[in-house]
């Protein structure tokens, strides 16, 4: 019996893998290969041979892995990011991005992060914003090795391959950002380029949230010292620890004894007094009966109707939403921490305890963000089975609502109902 010899003249199956074997009954049988090492299939049918490698510099430290991460903002602005024992080093226009004409480092000048001097010969990245902080100061510089440009970063060398053998921080570009998410182990953080040689790491800290569940527990109560500015936070269990410094935390009002806003109002509301509406506060700055629209806006001053001296309208000064934002600056114990109000705090829980808290999501006590992707016009970070997504299009941004009115624009938080 002859041997038969067909015309192989299409790849574009690609490799179809061991459990393809002998499956002569499938049309694209004939256009695949067991093995197709070192080429690329092509949509036309040929199998191209892939493109080389060119040595283009060795690495920080060769006896370590690193890895490689495109960045790329336009046709012509594309650059190759080393990752590193903690250091991240660039590439572009088939050569290392290399620093030149680096101005001496001045006393008199104020530096901020990402500001280069030269100094006793060496040149520095500046990591800190100082002024008379003389290099080779740690605190404030990072040391270059002679012109190479490079970001110190706080990532170990150890914790960028995974379990799997995979790079573990994950990336997202939008335009001159770069958005990280550290394996769970480190904070969120953005990487932004503003020049070749001005490359700017810097942690992602939105103000106003994510948080956790609200607090349920109606006998652990929490109480601010003050509405605005540096305050104490005293709670009435241990729900604090030391690695909560730098962690968010949102206190909203109990069922608060303020009467509402009402139209019309046949008595005066006297300056100074407080009114609700739609879940807002507001305090008089006159007196006078209300008028007929009812305040709305969510800062400054606005009147209720004319205002106009003839004993009808009130000017109302907004106060707040029902809850405030402070960021954790300092533990004392369990119970007592000091904090940096963010978002004013509600009158009543400065005058008493409110059971109604949350804590941020994110921090060294509960860990951070494992992975980040865009989908919908949000800036997604995950972890586990929770997600969160910040505000379509203002991608710092992960309010819960707006002045306590929950939108479709606001930020979301959610659980998947199984893992995967």
């Amino acid at each position: 019996m002859p041997r038969a010899s067909p015309a192989l003249s299409s790849f574009n199956a690609g490799e179809l893998g061991v459990t393809l074997d002998a499956r002569t009954d499938i049309s694209k049988y004939g256009s695949g290969a067991h093995r197709l090492e070192n080429f690329i299939a092509l949509v036309q049918g040929p199998a191209q041979r892939r493109g080389g490698s060119r040595f283009v510099a060795e690495a920080k430290h060769s006896g370590r892995r690193v890895w490689k991460r495109r960045f790329e903002f336009s046709a012509t602005q594309a650059f190759i990011l080393e990752f590193g024992h903690q250091y991240i080093r660039f590439y572009t226009l088939h050569g290392r991005v290399l620093v030149g004409n680096v101005p001496a480092w001045s006393g008199a000048t104020s530096y901020v992060p990402g500001d280069l001097v030269a100094h006793g010969g060496v040149n520095y990245y500046c990591i800190a914003a100082n002024t008379n902080q003389q290099p080779p100061n740690a605190t404030y510089w990072h040391a270059l090795e002679g012109d190479i440009y490079e970001v110190p970063t706080p990532y170990d060398g150890d914790d960028l391959t995974n379990s799997e053998g995979c790079f573990a921080l994950q990336v997202e570009q939008s335009a001159d950002v770069l958005y990280i998410a550290g394996a769970g182990k480190y904070p969120p953080m953005t990487l932004t380029r503003y020049g070749a040689t001005r490359w700017v790491l810097a942690e992602y800290v939105p103000e106003n949230g994510p948080f956790m569940d609200q607090n349920r527990d109606k006998s652990v109560k929490v109480q601010a010292s003050a509405q605005t500015g540096s305050i104490t936070i005293t709670a009435t269990a241990g729900i604090f620890s030391a690695t909560d410094v730098g962690r968010l935390i949102r206190i909203e009002q109990e069922s608060p004894n303020i009467e509402p806003w009402e139209p019309d109002s046949q008595n005066d509301v006297n300056a100074g007094e407080l009114r609700r509406y739609d879940g807002r506060t507001y305090k008089a700055l006159n007196t006078a009966k209300t008028g007929t629209s009812p305040p709305i806006h969510i800062e400054g001053v606005a009147p209720d109707g004319q205002a106009d001296g003839g004993g009808r309208g009130v000017l109302w000064e907004y106060q707040d939403a029902g809850y405030g934002i402070a960021r954790i600056t300092g533990f004392t114990s369990a119970t007592i921490v000091t904090a940096e109000v963010l978002v004013q705090l509600p009158a009543l829980v400065v005058s008493g305890p409110t059971y109604r808290w949350s804590l941020g999501a994110w921090s060294r006590t509960s860990g951070y963000p494992s992975a980040v992707a865009f989908a919908y016009d949000r800036l997604w970070w995950a972890h586990g089975i929770n997600l969160w997504g910040s505000v379509p299009g203002l991608y710092t941004d992960h309010s819960p609502d707006v002045a306590g009115q929950v939108t479709f624009d606001s930020a979301i938080s959610l659980k998947l109902t199984r893992r995967s």
